[in-house]
């Protein structure tokens, strides 16, 4: 990348405000994860990416991630590395700590999938889902009822919402 286009990214070219992002990773593996964990793997590098570039950043993940931002968890080890961890119920004590935290945050990021979704009405903070994919048709009357789709730059963002006896 050139020089140019990385000062476009300093927080200067935001008049010197500092922007605060809650990003919302998931917690089946560490943020990065050792091994597998391509969602977190993603997460990861934004966080990374706009931390040295003075964002302030609020990573929620789990416990033993590591990270320059603000590690903020709840789900001590990754659930697919402890079968101890009952699943359901971290998943909705991490989603719940960072809508709970909406009003700290210009943004929050979420990169676990559908279900923080169901939250996003709840706040005023805007919320931006990176859709790392669908794991099922199953899942699309939540991105219906709760996404917005505004393709920018004459790119098409193709998502069948047209799910009436669609489903799986």
């Amino acid at each position: 990348m050139l020089k140019q286009e990385l000062k476009r990214w300093d927080v200067s070219s935001f008049g010197g405000i500092i922007i605060r992002i809650g990003m919302l990773s998931p917690i089946a593996w560490s943020t990065p994860p050792k091994k597998y964990g391509p969602w977190e793997s993603v997460v990861s590098l934004l966080t990374e990416g706009l931390v040295k570039r003075g964002i302030d950043v609020t990573l929620f993940a789990t416990a033993d991630s590591h990270t320059t931002a603000k590690l903020h968890a709840v789900c001590p080890r990754p659930y697919e590395e402890d079968k101890s961890i009952m699943v359901k119920v971290y998943e909705c004590l991490h989603i719940s700590e960072v809508f709970e935290r909406a009003n700290e945050f210009d943004i929050i990021h979420n990169h676990f999938d559908y279900l923080p979704l169901t939250y996003s009405a709840l706040v005023n903070t805007p919320v931006v889902t990176t859709i790392h994919g669908i794991s099922s048709r199953k899942i699309l009357p939540v991105y219906k009822k709760y996404v917005t789709i505004q393709p920018t730059q004459n790119q098409l963002i193709d998502i069948d919402f047209d799910i009436t006896d669609k489903c799986d």
